[in-house]
């Protein structure tokens, strides 16, 4: 019973310090520097998530709630935002612009 503990254990170590959705950051984009800003300020508070977990609208609404909470300019949240839509599999390839 104990070993099964220690290996039920190590399984969620290692889930709780999975970063995640891997970004292949040697796939070219259109949109390379949304996917730096993904990266780089989603990931530092909490783990990336595979951007076909959720809808389109499920994304937008997700990213007005952490452009303020981290800080994010409109511009940088548009770019993140044309980013995980050129790369959802499901997504109808549209860009937002302002």
């Amino acid at each position: 019973m104990k070993i099964i503990s220690v290996i039920l254990f190590a399984i969620v170590l290692t889930a709780a310090c999975s970063q995640g959705y891997f970004v292949n950051t040697e796939v070219a984009t259109q949109h390379p520097e949304g996917r730096e800003l993904y990266i780089s300020k989603c990931n530092s508070c909490h783990q990336l998530y595979n951007p076909d977990n959720y809808t389109n609208l499920g994304w937008d609404s997700i990213l007005v709630t952490m452009q303020m909470k981290a800080k994010i300019k409109e511009e940088q949240s548009n770019q993140i935002y044309n980013w995980i839509l050129e790369v959802k599999r499901d997504s109808v390839k549209t860009v937002f612009t302002k």
